[in-house]
């Protein structure tokens, strides 16, 4: 398969030509270089000092707790160059901890190529994010995060989770791949009953929280929270 070339710019969000930009964290503004991503990042992650994690500031700065352009469709999911293109458009893209992009949720990319692959069928996948992570600030107040702020408006939200459907239209066996966007959670109570014990093909660490908490369900499971997914036959996991 062909591979088009990685942009440095690609590696992250940036909406301004040079010109500085307010990046909301818990409910106030911090003005930030643009032309610097990481220092965006940072103070989308911190708040300034209304977060107060020290921590959160060195880890931040200097390894992958940043936001990356998370591709919804994989560059990879696609054959020919100018397909592999199309996924770099800001409309296939989500704010995704780069840990996260480049560990867990990258495995389970991989795991779906390989089981089409190896058991030579044609997979349809359908891809998105869903709700707006939240984080405490020093007043252990919850606190959804956005990158950008305009006329008291908020814009890009940093998705709680990203999500894949993988269907068999043979079969019409399918799985719902759920990845939680938040490498400092330890834990995380999924809309959906976990099934990922029987599901051995999509691989990740389970043990490592901070590259990604995976969880598996039923499409129709999924279906109870994702309402938007398309309506389609499922008759069962797809193992």
């Amino acid at each position: 398969m062909a591979k088009t070339k990685r942009k440095r710019e690609d590696s992250g969000f940036i909406f301004t030509n040079g010109e500085c930009l307010n990046v909301i964290c818990t409910g106030g503004n911090v003005l930030v270089d643009s032309q610097s991503y990481k220092n965006v990042v940072t103070a989308t992650c911190i708040g300034s000092t209304l977060f107060g994690y020290k921590e959160l500031v060195y880890r931040t700065l200097y390894n992958d707790y940043f936001l990356a352009r998370g591709h919804l469709t994989a560059r990879s999911d696609n054959f020919y160059p100018s397909q592999q293109n199309q996924t770099f458009f800001l409309v296939n893209a989500a704010p995704q901890w780069q840990i996260i992009n480049a560990n867990n949720w990258y495995k389970v990319e991989t795991s779906i190529r390989d089981y089409a692959e190896e058991n030579q069928v044609d997979l349809l996948q359908w891809t998105g994010v869903y709700g707006v992570l939240s984080v405490n600030n020093t007043n252990n107040i919850k606190t959804e995060l956005y990158l950008y702020s305009k006329n008291d408006e908020l814009y890009i939200p940093v998705p709680e989770v990203f999500w894949k459907v993988v269907y068999d239209p043979i079969s019409q066996k399918g799985a719902a791949i759920i990845g939680l966007n938040n490498p400092y959670a330890e834990n995380y109570t999924v809309f959906c009953d976990d099934v990922s014990d029987l599901t051995k093909w999509v691989n990740f660490k389970k043990s490592n929280a901070a590259k990604g908490l995976i969880f598996v369900c039923n499409v129709n499971d999924s279906r109870k929270t994702v309402k938007y997914l398309p309506e389609f036959s499922v008759t069962g996991l797809l193992v």
